[in-house]
């Protein structure tokens, strides 16, 4: 903000005149002021130019100077020059007449700007030698003007996001935007903003030109329980059921600070997936190689959101059991029997969400005891038609002379149809080769041709200790 001032004791009339000598004025003030004009007059006839300059004492530098063209009427003559607090000036001339107080030669008094600023006022004539080319004397009385000063005007912010009181969940965005503005032309201006008043952090910097708001945005996201801006942690881990806020302020370097807004904001954390387990029996006895354990059960997400569903067996690679499935969707996994380590044994389930939260469930089980030799073995085979479908089926099975008995069905359905199985007539049954060997023959007829076809073959002996054996199948379809 632009304000005028006359920083003179009295705000009187006399004048005090530079002459050709080497004295000139000290001024100095308790407040920075940024001198915008001068009210002055100038002396020099035949059109000769006059001069104002602006000294700094400690090291003796101009800091500015204006030439201007004789006038004999008072005038503000612009000038831009910085004056600091408590830094001591001379104000210096040629051929000019400044407007001046009383002749009172050292001077201090208080003045109050139209903004109720103060301004503690220091001023002498002073002699200088040499070092200021152009000083000369002022008639020894207090050199006072008329100046336009600049005071700092603080920043301001408008924010239009975020909305107070939001609720994030995993992997929300969390805006703070809006402008800022500083009336100030040529002020930097920095917009910050800090969760739960804790690191103070820069959204954007620009230089104001006095008018033009200055936009400003910052995106963060949550995950994990925290505020990242990109891949850096703004916040720290947050916590449910607590209240949080972010500040939004604007800084100048003249030292202004905007007032803060203030935003709240709640969160939920995201919580992994849940794996149930149906009830299965644990401690099963005279379990068979060809047999399986079949694990059953349900996954769920607290938050609905789809799940990825792997398993893990004795420490191998994991493998997908669903992909992206909804929140309760049912699961099934079998081990065979015949897997089973001797000892104890792993099932690892892993279930994650699109978010990344995981759970796993860990079975261990134990294999024991040892394997009992059975009198009673089943085998299938799976036949393909040449033709795409059959209604007639032989079969020759070779087996070693001995305890051993095998008794052969066949099963011909539709391809969607499940297995119904009819025993094959046994036409024969004699010795081949060196006469160790048998070939039992078998035939089977059904009703309606079908392209499923499957041969059971179930083998049975009267001594567990037998070795006798089926050395060879052949067979035929018609």
């Amino acid at each position: 903000m632009v304000y005028q001032v006359n920083l003179s004791p009295d705000g009187g009339s006399n004048r005090a005149t530079f002459f050709a000598t080497t004295q000139g004025t000290l001024f100095q003030t308790n407040q920075q002021i940024k001198v915008t004009g001068v009210a002055l007059r100038s002396t020099i006839p035949n059109g000769q130019n006059a001069l104002i300059s602006f000294w700094r004492v400690s090291d003796k530098s101009l800091l500015a100077r204006v030439w201007l063209v004789p006038k004999e009427t008072v005038e503000i003559v612009p000038i831009s020059v910085t004056l600091e607090p408590n830094v001591e000036y001379v104000v210096s001339g040629f051929g000019v007449e400044l407007v001046c107080a009383t002749s009172i030669g050292t001077s201090a008094f208080t003045k109050t700007g139209p903004d109720g600023t103060v301004f503690n006022v220091k001023g002498r004539v002073s002699s200088n030698g040499n070092a200021y080319p152009e000083t000369h004397e002022i008639n020894r009385s207090f050199m006072a003007f008329y100046i336009d000063y600049r005071l700092n005007d603080a920043p301001s912010v408008t924010l239009s996001s975020p909305a107070n009181n939001q609720t994030l969940t995993e992997g929300s965005t969390y805006t703070i935007a809006g402008t800022a503005s500083d009336p100030d032309s040529g002020n930097a201006v920095t917009v910050k903003y800090s969760i739960n008043g804790g690191t103070a952090r820069n959204i954007t910097s620009a230089i104001s030109d006095g008018a033009t708001p200055i936009p400003f945005s910052k995106v963060l996201t949550f995950r994990n329980g925290r505020l990242y801006d990109g891949n850096t942690d703004v916040s720290g881990q947050l916590a449910e059921n607590t209240t949080y806020t972010v500040s939004v302020y604007a800084v100048d370097d003249q030292g202004g600070t905007s007032p803060s807004y203030t935003r709240s904001f709640k969160v939920i954390l995201n919580r992994p997936p849940n794996i149930t387990l149906n009830p299965y029996n644990a401690n099963q006895t005279g379990l068979s190689v060809l047999e399986t354990l079949v694990f059953t059960g349900k996954v769920t997400d607290p938050e609905n959101d789809n799940v990825n569903l792997t398993v893990s067996f004795n420490g191998g690679d994991p493998v997908t059991l669903k992909s992206g499935v909804p929140s309760g969707t049912t699961f099934e996994y079998k081990v065979p029997v015949s897997a089973l380590a001797n000892g104890s044994n792993t099932v690892v389930f892993t279930a994650t969400d699109t978010k990344g939260a995981e759970k796993k469930k860990t079975l261990t089980f134990a294999k024991s005891g040892t394997q009992a030799p059975v009198n009673t073995a089943v085998t299938r085979y799976s036949i393909t038609p040449p033709l795409g479908s059959t209604a007639e089926i032989v079969a020759w099975v070779n087996r070693e002379i001995g305890d051993l008995n095998v008794d052969a069905a066949f099963s011909i359905v539709g391809s969607d149809a499940n297995e119904s199985y009819k025993a094959m007539t046994k036409n024969a049954s004699v010795p081949v080769g060196d006469g160790t060997v048998t070939e039992d023959e078998f035939v089977g007829t059904a009703g309606t041709a079908g392209p499923k076809v499957t041969l059971r073959l179930t083998l049975t002996r009267a001594n567990s200790t037998s070795d006798k054996a089926v050395k060879k199948i052949m067979g035929g379809i018609g």
